[in-house]
C-alpha cells in the first residue's frame, strides 16, 4: 500500500496544465455555524445504485467553506501529525490513518464570500491545490410560493439551472444565512435541502449547530489558477495512471489486455455523472 501511495505522488505532473500560482489575501475566520449535510448521489449514470457521503458547511463572519467530511478529516490528520510524517515510521502511520478514513469521492473545497457575491472553488489532485473561476450567480434563483417543512424547518422552494442540471432548493428564513451546500448561495435563508430534478444528487441538512470555539476557515495560501475543464481532465489522467500502476503492482503476471480494459471502464465510471455536467 505504501509503495502505491508514494509512487502516486508523481503521477499528476504529466497531466497538469499551463497555469499560474495565486495567493489568498483573505484572512482566516472563526467558524460560527456548522451544518452537516447528507449527500445521496448516483456515481454512474448507467447504474441506479446510490451512495452516501457526509458533507460539512462551515460558516464564518464573512466567508464559508463547503467540503466532504472525508476531506476535512484527512486535512485534520495532516495538520495534527505535522513533522512526524517526515520519518519512515511517521509516513507509515500517516498512510495508515488516511486509509482508515471513509473514502471520499469529492476532493473539492468551495469557499464563498457572500457579501461580495464571490465563490472560490478549489480542487485537489495528487496533493496539489487548483483554483478555477466559478460561474454561479445568486441572480440565477427563481423563487416559488411553494412551501414545505423539512428537517424541522419551515422552508420555501427556489429553482436554478446550473452546470447542466436543473436544481430545486428548499431554504428557511428561520436561519438567516444566505448559504447552502456546494456552490449554491444567495437565497434569503439557509438551504436545508438541495437536489437536481433527476435526484442524482440530493443534499439534506441533518445537523446544525453554533460553534463557540475551535475551528477556523482559511483559504489555501497558494493554489494553481486553471480551468474547471483542465482539473477534470487532470483527475481522469491521475486516476487512470494510478489504476494502471496499482494493477501492475498487484498482478503476479503482466496484466492482460482484457484486465486493462476492464480497469479503464471502471475508472471511466467515476467521471460519467459529475455534479457539474459542464
Amino acid at each position: 500500500m505504501r509503495s502505491i501511495v508514494i509512487l502516486a505522488v508523481t503521477l499528476f505532473a504529466s497531466s497538469s496544465v499551463n497555469a499560474q500560482v495565486t495567493s489568498s489575501s483573505l484572512p482566516k475566520e472563526k467558524v460560527q455555524l456548522l451544518g452537516i449535510y447528507r449527500l445521496i448521489f448516483q456515481p454512474d449514470s448507467t447504474d441506479i445504485q446510490r451512495k452516501t457521503e457526509l458533507m460539512r458547511l462551515s460558516v464564518g463572519k464573512t466567508i464559508s467553506c463547503f467540503e466532504s467530511m472525508g476531506s476535512y478529516l484527512a486535512d485534520s490528520i495532516t495538520t495534527t501529525m505535522g513533522n512526524e510524517a517526515e520519518s519512515e515510521s511517521g509516513i507509515q502511520t500517516y498512510v495508515d490513518k488516511l486509509t482508515a478514513l471513509p473514502h471520499s469521492r469529492f476532493d473539492f473545497k468551495i469557499y464563498k464570500n457572500i457579501s461580495k457575491n464571490t465563490i472560490y472553488p478549489y480542487d485537489e489532485v495528487d496533493g496539489k491545490m487548483y483554483r478555477y473561476p466559478n460561474n454561479f450567480s445568486s441572480n440565477t434563483w427563481k423563487l416559488s410560493t411553494e412551501k414545505n417543512k423539512i428537517a424541522g424547518y419551515n422552508c420555501q422552494k427556489a429553482t436554478a439551472d446550473f452546470a447542466g442540471r436543473h436544481f430545486e432548493a428548499w431554504f428557511t428564513r428561520e436561519v438567516p444565512v444566505a448559504d447552502g451546500p456546494y456552490k449554491f448561495y444567495g437565497l434569503p435563508g439557509l438551504i436545508i435541502k438541495l437536489n437536481d430534478t433527476r435526484k442524482q444528487y440530493v443534499f439534506e441538512l441533518i445537523k446544525l449547530k453554533k460553534i463557540q470555539q475551535g475551528n477556523f476557515i482559511a483559504l489555501p495560501k497558494q493554489a494553481i489558477l486553471t480551468t474547471k475543464a483542465a482539473v477534470q481532465k487532470g483527475k481522469r489522467n491521475y486516476y487512470n495512471n494510478l489504476s494502471a500502476t496499482t494493477l501492475a503492482l498487484t498482478s503476479k503476471t503482466a496484466p492482460s489486455a482484457e484486465a486493462k480494459e476492464n480497469e479503464r471502464k471502471r475508472i471511466s465510471k467515476k467521471f460519467n455523472n459529475s455534479l457539474d455536467i459542464h
